[in-house]
């Protein structure tokens, strides 16, 4: 019995490391997700920027 127990407490403690990993794993591709985003708008912001210079460049 006490092997039986043991077994059951090792598998509950893996489960449960897993369980956390999947929530780390998580939290890091929805970073990820906010990092591409703002990636994304900083490029936009600078493309939007350069646009208007060759605008006012060619309208000179």
């Amino acid at each position: 019995m006490k092997g039986d127990t043991m077994m059951l407490d090792l598998t509950k403690e893996i489960k449960e490391m897993a369980e956390k990993m999947g929530c780390e794993m998580k939290g890091l591709a929805e970073d990820m997700g906010n990092e591409m985003r703002n990636v994304g708008e900083l490029v936009k912001s600078k493309a939007e920027k350069l646009t208007d210079e060759i605008k006012n460049r060619m309208t000179r």
